[in-house]
């Protein structure tokens, strides 16, 4: 997956250290259209606990540069929205 940035080391490497991979080496070019990407990390099962565990991802994930946008308890459950350095919206459930 690739994403479109304005600084792609800085957001290669919040996302490695995210989702546990090494940054790949990155050749930059300028943003020609806007993307439109979300993703969703699983972190935990259903469960007792699940709560929890997804807080305490999202807080890992704040010390890296990411910022939480809100939590939601809806019919499918919880998850944070949640956005990286550079504003892109990603969710942690």
């Amino acid at each position: 997956m690739t994403f479109d940035c304005h600084d792609p080391a800085s957001l290669a490497t919040f996302w490695a250290a995210v989702l546990g991979y090494r940054p790949p080496d990155i050749q930059p070019e300028p943003k020609r259209v806007k993307n439109r990407v979300h993703l969703d990390v699983g972190v935990s099962p259903a469960g007792p606990g699940q709560r929890r565990e997804i807080d305490e991802e999202a807080k890992r994930v704040v010390g890296l540069g990411g910022r939480i946008l809100r939590s939601v308890t809806d019919d499918s459950g919880y998850f944070v929205v949640m956005q990286d350095p550079e504003g892109n919206e990603f969710c942690i459930d």
